[in-house]
């Protein structure tokens, strides 16, 4: 059978709301932190493969030379150590329950890494309405969300465009990403503007908005 993806799960961080989230080391050392190949064979039974970047195989946007950040608790510790919060900070992980394969059991394994290079987390899981409303309300300190394969134009401005400020945008910032949102979808060249997006994605992995977590497959039946 081959295998599908169905959407990557990966967690958001707030720095509209979180202070310490605007110090781009403390986001990569959050992507450091996190054990993507333990979690795939423990709580997801194989059938997922880490996300190097914002968009898993079978996205448009997908950048086939990212590397998906290695887990590495040493370079977390280092990294929030450079950025002044060597003591670590409390953080809250919302998560959904029930809503995506194991979110609530994926979600404490994430803050259990957190919390063991320093950055002290417990997740509080919400029934959806109410998830949904901290999101739209960027009130979460970072939250755990299911991101599905959707039209690559619209998922990039509402969640990467400092100007535009979607729904799902929780205070990302970089001229050259909204550079490129406003510019790629002018391009008619389906190659030159996918290089855009391997662009954009490269950034994003850099900038580390988000922690990536894995691009899920499902199995399709051979025929």
């Amino acid at each position: 059978g081959r295998m599908a993806s169905v959407g990557s799960q990966l967690v958001r961080l707030n720095v509209l709301k979180k202070p310490e989230l605007r110090d781009v080391r403390v986001r990569q050392a959050l992507n450091y932190a996190v054990n993507k190949e333990a979690i795939i064979a423990s709580l997801l039974r194989g059938y997922a493969v880490p996300l190097g970047g914002p968009f898993g195989r079978g996205t448009q946007g997908y950048n086939p030379d990212l590397k998906p950040y290695p887990f590495d608790p040493a370079r977390a510790r280092a990294l929030l150590a450079e950025a002044g919060y060597e003591q670590g900070f409390e953080m809250v992980l919302t998560s959904p329950n029930g809503r995506y394969p194991n979110d609530r059991l994926v979600s404490e394994a994430i803050a259990q890494m957190w919390t063991d290079v320093g950055i002290r987390t417990r997740v509080e899981t919400m029934e959806w309405g109410s998830f949904v409303e901290g999101v739209l309300g960027k009130t979460h300190d970072a939250f755990f969300f299911l991101q599905r394969s959707a039209l690559l134009d619209a998922v990039v401005r509402t969640n990467f465009h400092s100007k535009e400020q979607g729904g799902p945008w929780e205070g990302y910032e970089n001229a050259e990403v909204d550079q490129i949102i406003d510019e790629a979808p002018r391009i008619l060249d389906i190659g030159e503007r996918l290089k855009l997006y391997q662009r954009l994605s490269a950034i994003v992995r850099e900038d580390a908005p988000w922690v990536f977590g894995f691009t899920l497959s499902e199995i399709e039946a051979g025929h």
